[in-house]
């Protein structure tokens, strides 16, 4: 296993090997040392589920980030006796020219995402997409998260449903993208343009406004009879956080090129996509 085969693991989320191959290189370094050690330590605490899932995805985020530094330090020539690299797919296809892209996207909008796929699949672009590699029981934002990291491009659909949503996936790809793990490529695709519009904002907080007090009136039930609260606690929380970052993710996609593939202007706007990352 040589250096790259490294950090190509910890690029693609294969923690538990790339520090196993580190440790074996580098047997006395005690930067690895320590960080397996945090990474041992955080499953354990999964496994216990002694955590909230943003704690560890920052925790996750750290580590890699570490071991991505640490990784970059090993020698050029380095060479793990023993220890063979999975197969990896990369970030190119097999011929070594096209980018594997990410097709990141609201279950509401899913018949607009395979539209895209077909389109990718007939120009022989490699694609990653959930309903293709998505986990039974896998957990959305490690998905979002491998899939990032395996890819060159992500495509994000933007659309009302995805932004209502609290969209995981838009929140990853900017988190990613500003930790700078990667040097991805990020793609915004609008299947309407509503959310441009100035009027948007307002109509959106009153819906997510309705969202919160539905779910207070909930809470507030099951309360007074007894019943658990935790899963609608999570509901109102992830509400009130949609509602403070929306302001900030509709600015972001209105400072990005965001390249209009609704309707009609479905043919255009994936040939433009496809001759910028080509």
């Amino acid at each position: 296993m040589s250096k790259q085969d490294i950090i190509n693991l910890i690029n693609e989320s294969n923690i538990d090997l790339a520090i196993k191959a580190m440790l074996k290189a580098m047997s006395n370094d005690n930067a690895i040392i320590i960080q397996s050690s945090r990474w041992n330590g955080l499953q354990k605490d999964i496994d216990a589920g002694a955590l909230p899932n943003d704690f560890i995805q920052l925790t996750k985020n750290q580590i890699r980030n570490a071991l991505i530094n640490l990784a970059q330090r090993l020698p050029e020539d380095l060479v793990v006796d023993g220890m063979e690299a999975p197969k990896s797919s990369g970030e190119v296809s097999p011929s070594g020219n096209k980018p594997t892209v990410f097709i990141s996207y609201n279950h509401k909008d899913q018949a607009q995402a395979i539209k895209v796929k077909s389109f990718f699949e007939k120009n022989a672009i490699p694609i990653l997409i959930d309903i293709d590699e998505m986990d039974a029981g896998e957990d959305i934002k490690e998905f979002i998260e491998r899939c990032i990291r395996k890819s060159k491009v992500t495509l994000s659909l933007v659309s009302t449903n995805s932004l209502l949503s609290g969209w995981v996936g838009m929140e990853s790809v900017l988190t990613l993208i500003g930790e700078g793990i990667a040097d991805k490529q990020f793609i915004a695709c609008a299947l309407e343009n509503e959310f441009f519009d100035i009027s948007f904002m307002r109509k959106a907080i009153e819906q997510i406004n309705k969202n919160i007090k539905k779910i207070d009136e909930e809470i507030k039930w099951r309360i007074e009879n007894g019943v658990g609260i935790e899963d609608v606690t999570n509901e109102k929380s992830r509400n009130n956080d949609l509602k403070s970052k929306l302001p900030s993710i509709i600015a972001n996609l209105k400072n990005r090129l965001t390249i209009d593939i609704s309707g009609d202007n479905f043919d255009g706007g994936m040939q433009r996509i496809l001759e910028t990352i080509t």
